[in-house]
Parts: structure tokens; C-alpha cells; sequence
């Protein structure tokens, strides 16, 4: 029996991206203790548990940066934390011939079947800037080797661990968006690497959607959040690059929908039977942001990411007998140019198999090898959970796998795809749908809730109460800024990034709220003058870096119920104090013979979004 044909009956495809995998998650599991429990197919003698950070020594992972005179000035190794919500800042080169300086050292084009080093990202990512800005700009470099650990992204990661992740799934093209989104719909880029003008190119080949509908299965639809290119295009991503869906297929347009309508049916358990979801782009142009969008692309926060992830599987979740028959599939078009520490494979089948490809190389490129790693989470009921997954052939997993499992899903047989060849070498992953019965538990269950004592972890939730008894409340989104208050509504529970585990006494990192409501704008800062202290999505900004002390200055790890104060990095002399009901209720930075003492208590056991009651803030 298989139980992703007999019992599956709506797969939901949501591809987000450019994160390579150990950007966002190499730390997933660490150690013996915390290791994957199941393994897709069984691990071979001496085949590691998991292929991650532990277990590689600093020197095999090293990344130099070396200017053109051939001084060395840094030497970065994969920090353990992002130190921040927009990491890396600035967004690495995608395309092709950086993807090979990434990867090989050099712009060119490596020798055949030659290993990839994987030394270049921080070399890479420095050419962003000047050459004399280097040294002065050591710390921003360094964002590049600063990963994600699951107290950093606790959705995505979280799910990896309730559900499956591979660790051997590998990007379509070793290069940026286009060329591997028209893999994961198309299994060809028609010979191209790079995107066009503006990302904008037209793939004039059959889709997944093609053979579908040739096929009689009629019943999908791809979910967009708006036009592209954002505040240019008139329809959405998917049907603007693969002109053949809407030229073949008839009343194509129909299929095409806003997200609203995907939330809309999948609480009602009234999903198409296949469903493909456009994020919301993150955009720039010659390096200017024009939207911050949710879906992982640097530099976009995490936070609105990993809520639009939340959002998506509490949906999906909220109907226990459309949940039962679901599979959702969630993965990342290409790395990016974030850190990976494995070299991709060799051995791609092109698509057009041996002959000669009927259209020109960009770059000489033969497609002939694998891109580089990312993320991919299979998430259903009928999935075990810490299950690490890996192709049962020689050909390891890429984005036309997806292609691959859909189709036989659907009944359609491998030789009339007619996808090319790579799709028709591509290995499947049904074997992963492992458990007879379908799980009840739900990832977004509640956990237990700390206790008083308990160690206080990076990424996990509390409250904060001040020495008169009033709790940080409800932020007032009001005006112009966004301003937590003290003691004039709901508990709101917060959250200290920057590593990961245990936090110990005077570690520095950032305090996040849970407000959904505010989106990116999420971190706790404050100005020099006047002090107020307001939330915002700029980590790079040390107003927004807190240093936590213990009072009584134990060397212990900081625990719930223990007395703390909160010092800024721009002005250590400064921690943050609240403004009581006489100074109107809101939160201040101020010496620390005038400051706040605080007491970390457990979090409030359900996320509450009430609205602002108060007065305005003091600076509107």
C-alpha cells in the first residue's frame, strides 16, 4: 500500500526563498541527544545522522576574506546564531558565476566533476562592497558565516523536527530564482542561468500544470499575494513566466487565485486537490529594497516569514478531517548565496539527456551538476516525527522530485510526463509517508509552560514585570512608531535572540515581541534623545542590541524568577525603565540608579492580540 496515493488526497506546494540549508538549518540537531530519531531509507554503516554543522571542524569550514594585495584580513567560521532577525543584511550575489566564486573560488566555470570547496561565500559576499570598506565593515561580513538556530527560527525548524526534512535535497541549477522555479514547475530553464531584466523572463514550455490537465486533472490552483514584478506586473509570477499554462490550458485564469482564497478554503477543508503558493516577494533593484516580502530572501526579516509559515500550517491544521488526507511540501527555490558547508553533487541529468540541447548555454553552463543545498519539509499527519529523509538512488533529491511525486500521485504515468529528463530520472519521496494511522498531535499544541527556576532559553517565551508589579503590555501602533507600554493592557510575551540554548548572565542579543499584529517591526530599541524605547525591524542598528544582567550577578545561566536588568549597547550606562501610570505608561531608557529592575516570569499561555486603549504616546 501506498499510503500517499490511498490516503493523501490534497498536497499543498509552498516554495519560498533563497536560504541554503545551513544558513537556516545547520544547528537543527546537535549532538547524540538531540539527533533525528527515524531515518528515509535506513542510514548505511558509518553514514552520519545528520548532516549539519557538528561534526566539521572549524578549519575544514573556514571562509577567508583576502584582498587583492593578498593580505588576509578575516578569517570567519559558522557562528552558532544570527545575532538578529535580517541576517545576512545586505543580500548576497545569486547568480551564476558568483554561485561558482561561492562554491569554487573563481567566477569561472570549475573542471568537470572537480569538488567543491564551499570557501567562498565570505570572499563573495564581501565584493558587495568597496575594497576599502572591508576592514571597517568586518562585522557586516561576517553576517554571511551567522546561522539561524532553531531559537532563531522556531517555525521553521520547529516543523522540521514535528515533521521530515531532508538533508540531501539539493537546488535545480547552481544559480538564482528563475532557472530554478522553472525546474521545480518545468524541469528544464531552457538553457538559461540567470534572471532577466527586472526578474522577469518567459519559459515557453510545458509545466507540471500542462501534463496535468492533458491528463484530466483539472482540479488545482496556484495562490499568489499579488502581481509581478510588484507594483509593475498584471498577473501573477507563475503565470507570467510560463506562458504555456494559459495558452494550452483552457480557462487557465480561473486557477489562478489570492491568497485569502487559500486560507479561506483550507480552514474549510475545501482545498483543490493540488495547491502551489506564490510567496510575497521580497524585492530589490541595484540594490534597493522595494518590498520586504514572506519568504526567507535576505534581508528581509524572518519574523513576517516565519508567521506566514505559522499561518500557513495553523490553516491547514484547523480542519482535523481535510488535515488527515493532506501532505504539505515546503522548500526554498535556491541558497541565495547563504552559507552551506556541502558540496553539491556532480551527475545531473540535463534535460535533454544526451543529444545535443536544442537551445543556447548561458555561461557554457551544461547543466550537468546540482545547485546548492536548501531546505525541504515534508509535514502530514502520516510522517513520524524527527524523520530525516534522503533519496533511496543514486540521484539525490532536487526540485523535480517534487514534479516526479505529484504526477505519480495523480495517476499519471512516467513515460508521458514528457518533462525531460531530468524529471524522468528524478527520485520520489512517497516512502516517507511512514505511519499507518494519522497522528493527532499538532505542532502548534500548547507547550508546557516553564516553571519558576527553569533555565531561560534563546528564542523561548516570557514576560517581563517591573519592581511596582506592572508587566510590559499591549504596544500602541497608533502613531507614527510603534511603542510597547507598562501596565495599560494584556501581558504581551517577548522573546531574547542571538544564539541559541541557555542564556547566561550578560549575554548580549535582541528583545523580540510576539505581536503578530506588528509584522517586522518586532524589535525592542531606543533612541538617545528623547529615550524612548519603540519597536523596529533594523537589527543592524545597536540601539536595538541589549545586553541582560543579573542582579545578584551569578554566573549561572538567567532563569525564570530571576531579577534582571536590560543595558543598551550604544549607552551602557542606560537600561531600559518603565513609565508608570505618572509618566503615562510607557517605556523609557534611563540611568541605572533611576532604571527598572525586571523579573522574568513564565510566558502568557495563550499569544493575545488586543488592540491599544490608552492614551497616545507622549511623542505624537
Amino acid at each position: 500500500m501506498s499510503i500517499l496515493r490511498d490516503r493523501i488526497e490534497h498536497i499543498v506546494v509552498l516554495m519560498l526563498e533563497n536560504r541554503g540549508f545551513d544558513s537556516v538549518m545547520g544547528w537543527l540537531y546537535t549532538d547524540e541527544v538531540d539527533a533525528p530519531v527515524h531515518h528515509v531509507p535506513p542510514l548505511k554503516t558509518g553514514e552520519p545522522r545528520f548532516h549539519g554543522i557538528i561534526g566539521n571542524t572549524a578549519t575544514d569550514l573556514a571562509n577567508p576574506v583576502v584582498k587583492s594585495s593578498g593580505k588576509q584580513i578575516a578569517s570567519f567560521i559558522p557562528r552558532r546564531g544570527s545575532g538578529g532577525a535580517k541576517v545576512p543584511g545586505t543580500d548576497p550575489h545569486e547568480d551564476y558565476v558568483h554561485v561558482n566564486a561561492q562554491l569554487y573560488g573563481s567566477l569561472g566555470n570549475p573542471p568537470e566533476g572537480a569538488r567543491a570547496g564551499m570557501r567562498g561565500f565570505a570572499q563573495d559576499f564581501a565584493s558587495k562592497w568597496a575594497e576599502f570598506r572591508w576592514e571597517s565593515n568586518l562585522d557586516k561580513l561576517a553576517e554571511i558565516m551567522s546561522l539561524y538556530t532553531p531559537a532563531d527560527l522556531p517555525i521553521l525548524n520547529g516543523l522540521a523536527k514535528f515533521y521530515a526534512v531532508s538533508d540531501q535535497w539539493f537546488s535545480s541549477v547552481p544559480t538564482q530564482t528563475n532557472s530554478n522555479r522553472a525546474f521545480a514547475v518545468a524541469g528544464t530553464s531552457m538553457g538559461r542561468t540567470d534572471n532577466g531584466p527586472g526578474a522577469v523572463d518567459s519559459f515557453k514550455t510545458d509545466t507540471l500544470w500542462n501534463v496535468l490537465s492533458s491528463h484530466g486533472f483539472t482540479d488545482w490552483a496556484v495562490y499568489y499575494h499579488q502581481f509581478f514584478p510588484p507594483l509593475l506586473g498584471s498577473v501573477p509570477y507563475t503565470r507570467l513566466l510560463f506562458p504555456f499554462i494559459e495558452q494550452k490550458i483552457p480557462d487557465a485564469g480561473s486557477h489562478f487565485r489570492i491568497i485569502d482564497d487559500f486560507f479561506l478554503r483550507a480552514t474549510e477543508g475545501k482545498l483543490p486537490r493540488f495547491s502551489y503558493i506564490e510567496p510575497l516577494w521580497t524585492f530589490e533593484t541595484t540594490n534597493i529594497e522595494v518590498q520586504e516580502g514572506n519568504d526567507y530572501h535576505p534581508p528581509v526579516n524572518v519574523g513576517a516569514s516565519e508567521q506566514f509559515l505559522r499561518r500557513v500550517y495553523a490553516a491547514l491544521t484547523q480542519n482535523r478531517s481535510a488535515w488527515e488526507r493532506t501532505l504539505l511540501i515546503v522548500t526554498f527555490d535556491e541558497h541565495g548565496g547563504t552559507y552551506d558547508h556541502f558540496p553539491p553533487p556532480w551527475g545531473a541529468a540535463p534535460p535533454w539527456g544526451d543529444a545535443e540541447p536544442p537551445f543556447p548555454l548561458q555561461h557554457g553552463f551544461r547543466f550537468n551538476r546540482f545547485g546548492v543545498r536548501v531546505p525541504t519539509l515534508l509535514i502530514s499527519p502520516y510522517i513520524a516525527e524527527k524523520t530525516v529523509f534522503r533519496s533511496k538512488t543514486a540521484v539525490p533529491y532536487d526540485h523535480t522530485s517534487v514534479i516526479a511525486t505529484i504526477l505519480e500521485w495523480a495517476g499519471v504515468s512516467r513515460d508521458r510526463w514528457g518533462l525531460g529528463e531530468r524529471v524522468a530520472q528524478a527520485p520520489t519521496f512517497e516512502d516517507v509517508l511512514t505511519l499507518a494511522s494519522p497522528r493527532k498531535d499538532n505542532f502548534l499544541d500548547p507547550k508546557p509552560r516553564p516553571e519558576i527556576g527553569d533555565p531561560l532559553e534563546y528564542g523561548a517565551t516570557f514576560t517581563l514585570r517591573n519592581q511596582d508589579g506592572n508587566s510590559i503590555t499591549t504596544t500602541n501602533t497608533g502613531g507614527v512608531h510603534n511603542y510597547p507600554t507598562i501596565g495599560m493592557g494584556a501581558k504581551v510575551n517577548l522573546r531574547f535572540l542571538g544564539e541559541s540554548g541557555a542564556i547566561q548572565d550578560q549575554a548580549w542579543g535582541q528583545i523580540q515581541t510576539t505581536e503578530a499584529s506588528l509584522g517586522k517591526k518586532n524589535l525592542l530599541g531606543a533612541w538617545a534623545r528623547p529615550h524612548w524605547v519603540y519597536y523596529t525591524d533594523d537589527q543592524r542598528n545597536t540601539s536595538q542590541t541589549w545586553q541582560i544582567q543579573k542582579v545578584n550577578r551569578s554566573i549561572e545561566a538567567v532563569r525564570y524568577g530571576d531579577e534582571v536588568k536590560f543595558y543598551q549597547k550604544d549607552w551602557p550606562s542606560k537600561p531600559i525603565l518603565s513609565r508608570t501610570a505618572s509618566r503615562d505608561g510607557y517605556l523609557t531608557s534611563l540611568p541605572p540608579s533611576e532604571g527598572d529592575t525586571w523579573t522574568i516570569e513564565p510566558p502568557e499561555p495563550t499569544l493575545r492580540e488586543p488592540q491599544f486603549s490608552g492614551e497616545p504616546h507622549p511623542s505624537t
